[in-house]
């Protein structure tokens, strides 16, 4: 279903219109807790797996015959292994939805899409530059982020590295819907004050006949 509201009389449809910083951001954060949801599965996979099967007295039995094997755990078990293969999920994770579908599972639920400039299907190369340009827009305290809030095409750094935007797809609510609930209260003032003035204007008018019928 699309989202269409009404301003003045006339609609007006999200499907296609730049998608806003907020709903951007809600996707971001979806997105993350998703990915930290499969961090978190894989690594209670794994400890249940070592402590279920006794894999630590399997490899210390092992390593008396093949030292090497002590070795290859601690590389295996080391923070920066851990902290490599967490990017390499996150990579992972947000180059195949990108590729797929255009779009993340944070980015579906907010009803939003990446779309390349040229109009093509996000490529492999597209997907890795664009990847690349997030942590370009982090380094100056996420200023390459915030970007898309003053951009016209609400567009971050990372966006125009990439040469993509972020549109609305489907039944999406638009960042300005506090905007637009005012810009709603105004017309209806408009309108109120509109009839008071003719009101006024017919009332004057009826005023002035009557004082010249009154003269003659």
């Amino acid at each position: 279903m699309e989202k269409e509201f009404i301003h003045k009389g006339k609609k007006f449809n999200l499907v296609g219109q730049y998608a806003g910083f907020v709903s951007r951001l809600v996707a971001f954060f979806i997105d993350v807790f998703i990915i930290s949801m499969i961090l978190i599965t894989i690594s209670w996979f794994i400890s249940t797996s070592i402590k279920l099967f006794q894999l630590n007295s399997l490899v210390h039995s092992f390593s008396k015959s093949f030292p090497i094997i002590i070795t290859i755990e601690e590389i295996l078990f080391n923070p920066i292994t851990a902290s490599l293969f967490s990017l390499l999920i996150i990579f992972s994770y947000n180059i195949f939805f990108w590729t797929f579908s255009g779009s993340s599972p944070g980015k579906s639920i907010m009803g939003i899409r990446i779309v390349p400039l040229n109009g093509n299907k996000i490529s492999i190369l597209r997907g890795l530059i664009r990847y690349i340009g997030y942590y370009i827009s982090a380094i100056p305290f996420g200023l390459g982020f915030l970007w898309a809030i003053i951009d016209d095409r609400r567009m971050g750094w990372h966006d125009k590295i990439s040469q993509t935007c972020v549109v609305y797809t489907w039944d999406a609510r638009p960042d300005e819907v506090f905007l637009k609930s005012h810009l709603d209260r105004l017309a209806l003032r408009s309108k109120k004050l509109e009839k008071y003035l003719k009101s006024r204007k017919i009332r004057i008018k009826s005023r002035k006949m009557i004082k010249e019928k009154l003269s003659q």
